[in-house]
């Protein structure tokens, strides 16, 4: 491996871990080839969970340590999950089974909770096998441990003096919603699985008056498990809306003012920034007649202009210099996705949450190639500077 990684002298050498597969790891390796002219070296969070000597291996002679996203791989997933499963336990933290990697597959939510400590645990482990070695990592733990819960990240944005959508304290029911509604006078809300990822278990709620209606990615099986779906389903009554927020519940919830976007031919629209160095590298509209615009939930990618036709050049040069400041939180990321919304008047826009895995569009691999290419090409610039503070010292 050392000298299979020395013969790209002067190119960088890239180490990955997650991502094995998939559309998404294709179109990096292809990114990797035509920038380097070689591909990168790619070991599972498995491999790592399992033996951390298959990194410590791996990172010889190489220059970067990029982490990707388990996606929908369920060895992956059941990986994160086991990592995370002694400290889950410890904290009182809902947890899955042992040999969770079934349910997995059959698309359970499995705990986000205790898999985000995974995560945590994998990338520290992984970053300081990295730092002995002066080999520059994509993030780090401490930037996992804010990106990937949503409470404590929208309150550092709120303290920051970001402009978010407004939090409700204490949910961990039905109950203690309602209550938080009351209190609040706000009768639209989103309730989030609080580490959740890509709107799994998400629910979108309107009360008026004695009447509840519901959009959500969730749905309570006969097994009585909670699985992610890809249909946006309706719930019309407050007695659905309860169950399925006390079958949440346990997995820990983030709840927050449910913001009316913007709308654009028809549809509820908002814009994920990918941010590579600090700056705007790639935007993404995303429009849906439902209140989740996520593409793989049925969402449209729409052009940038058909966005700034409706809110104009000021309002978004705003909604870029937000997320060069959200960007700032996270300083030792290389590749971060924002969600903004703006307001149905066009006059607000609100930080929803950061991704520190950027975003991907499947079938749209020109896309996907430029993404990769500009944090490819930020990296090699890191690490000529770092190559050239090394001569002068």
């Amino acid at each position: 491996m050392k000298a299979e990684l020395a013969s790209h002298a002067g190119r960088p050498a890239l180490v990955i871990v997650g991502g094995g597969s998939g559309h998404r790891a294709q179109s990096l390796t292809a990114a990797c080839l035509a920038e380097f002219g070689h591909r990168p070296r790619t070991l599972t969070w498995r491999d790592v969970l399992r033996d951390p000597h298959h990194l410590d291996t791996a990172l010889e002679g190489a220059d970067w340590l990029r982490f990707e996203t388990p996606d929908q791989d369920a060895d992956e997933l059941a990986a994160l999950h086991e990592a995370g499963a002694d400290e889950a336990v410890r904290l009182g933290i809902h947890t899955m089974p042992a040999d969770s990697k079934a349910l997995i597959a059959s698309g359970a939510i499995g705990s986000p909770s205790q898999m985000n400590l995974g995560l945590h645990k994998l990338v520290a482990m992984a970053c300081a096998l990295a730092d002995t070695k002066g080999v520059t990592t994509s993030t780090r733990p401490e930037d996992v441990a804010l990106a990937f819960d949503k409470r404590h990240a929208q309150a550092q944005f709120r303290a920051a003096g970001l402009p978010v959508p407004r939090s409700l304290e204490g949910v961990t029911d039905f109950a203690s919603l309602e209550t938080a509604m009351d209190q609040a006078r706000i009768n639209r809300v989103f309730v989030k699985l609080r580490h959740g990822a890509a709107a799994a278990g998400m629910v979108a709620l309107a009360r008026h008056g004695q009447n509840w209606r519901s959009a959500t990615t969730a749905e309570i099986g006969a097994d009585g498990v909670l699985r992610a779906t890809r249909r946006v389903r309706t719930l019309n009554t407050r007695a659905e809306a309860e169950r399925l927020i006390n079958t949440l519940g346990p997995l820990g919830l983030h709840a927050e003012a449910w913001i009316p976007k913007i709308g654009i031919q028809g549809r509820a629209a908002d814009v994920r920034l990918v941010m590579i160095g600090g700056d705007v590298a790639s935007v993404t509209v995303r429009a849906s007649l439902h209140p989740m615009t996520n593409l793989h939930l049925g969402g449209e990618r729409l052009p940038l202009d058909a966005l700034t036709a409706v809110i104009g050049d000021a309002m978004w040069d705003a909604i870029c210099e937000t997320a060069r400041k959200v960007a700032r939180l996270f300083p030792h990321s290389d590749n971060l996705g924002i969600d903004i919304a703006i307001s149905a008047d066009a006059r607000r826009h609100y930080v929803l949450e950061a991704n520190l895995f950027g975003d991907f569009v499947k079938d749209a691999g020109s896309d996907a190639s430029h993404l990769h290419a500009l944090a490819m090409r930020h990296i090699r610039h890191k690490i000529a500077a770092r190559c050239m503070d090394r001569h002068a010292a």
